[in-house]
């Protein structure tokens, strides 16, 4: 999931849950902006958030990454990064009631704020963490004492190009494996600075969309289409449909793109993380419309399980894209 760009006036700046259970992987909360919790806002939430990025939101208030109040909530294998917020750059944990909050195997660095996690009545109980280089404190509030316990460090973790946005690590980087961590490097994405793939991380769809000149459309708006045929029957924008959407057995295509069609055409499916799920076959129908089809398995032939997936055009520098679901069957519920 990628919540880019988002604003909200009070709590939530890209995703906000109350009294729910959360599993989520995979994500990226890049410059979103609200009060509380810049990129993120729970409450009363439970459950976990997984291989997760959170860079460049802000907080005018509290909670620049991360707003968590009154639950039980983990957080694995994240990066907090360029946050910013005036009580907890990267995380608050700020309510009446207690917040627990266990962080494992992360990186918090280069957040604005106090501090780099603002407690409150909360607790923090971190494993295998940077915590490094945030204005206002690192091992500080709550996290006092848990520097050198259980593997947590702070040093400066060697990002790959953080000004760029490639939040990956160094093979040098002491977040990566070299210090004997049993459950890999620190940190949300791989460790190496190679050209970031789409098919390897979050971070490296939405690098990928933006070399190419075009947004994925992948923010919480959920808005379809892109298409834009005037009254004259000229196309002037590309276009991808989708039908059924959602859906539970398979889809058709239908993308056009203005102009003569010079370059190969590739139609991918990919999931939420960014992994290529399948390659598809486009077939012309000599009017300039080109079809396909999915049927909701992988490239072995393997059902996907139900969830949000992209499809996903490219003719040369041309690119458009479109958020598809992929609801729970009858017959497997």
């Amino acid at each position: 999931c990628l919540f880019v760009d988002n604003t909200a006036p009070v709590a939530g700046g890209g995703f906000w849950a109350t009294r729910a259970h959360l599993e989520m992987e995979d994500c990226v909360f890049l410059r979103n902006e609200a009060d509380f919790g810049g990129g993120a806002h729970v409450y009363g939430t439970s459950g976990s958030i997984l291989r997760s990025s959170w860079s460049g939101n802000r907080a005018r208030q509290s909670g620049g990454g991360l707003y968590a109040a009154e639950g039980h909530l983990e957080i694995g294998r994240a990066t907090f990064v360029d946050n910013e917020g005036r009580r907890g750059g990267a995380i608050a944990l700020l309510a009446t009631a207690p917040t627990d909050l266990l962080l494992r195997e992360s990186i918090v660095a280069f957040n604005k704020g106090n501090q780099a996690i603002d407690c409150g009545k909360g607790s923090v109980d971190a494993w295998r963490s940077d915590v490094w280089g945030n204005t206002g404190g690192d091992w500080t509030d709550c996290l006092t004492g848990q520097l050198g316990l259980r593997g947590n460090i702070s040093a400066d973790p060697l990002f790959c190009d953080r000004v760029g946005g490639d939040l990956r690590v160094e093979e040098s980087s002491p977040c990566a494996t070299g210090l004997g961590l049993e459950d890999g490097p620190m940190g949300a994405f791989p460790v190496g600075c190679g050209a970031p793939r789409a098919e390897d991380t979050a971070m490296g769809a939405l690098l990928r969309e933006r070399a190419a000149g075009a947004a994925a459309r992948t923010e919480a708006s959920g808005e379809g289409g892109n298409e834009t045929v005037p009254d004259d029957g000229t196309l002037r924008e590309p276009y991808l449909k989708i039908a059924p959407n959602p859906f539970r057995e398979g889809i058709e295509i239908e993308l056009a793109l203005p102009g003569a069609i010079q370059e190969p055409i590739e139609l991918a499916i990919f999931d939420s993380a960014g992994r290529r799920v399948r390659s598809l076959d486009p077939a012309s129908t000599g009017s300039g419309v080109i079809r396909s089809t999915w049927d909701g398995r992988d490239a072995v032939g393997r059902d996907v399980p139900w969830g949000t997936y992209f499809c996903r055009a490219r003719a040369g520098d041309r690119v458009v894209s479109e958020r598809i679901v992929k609801i729970r069957s009858a017959r497997s519920r």
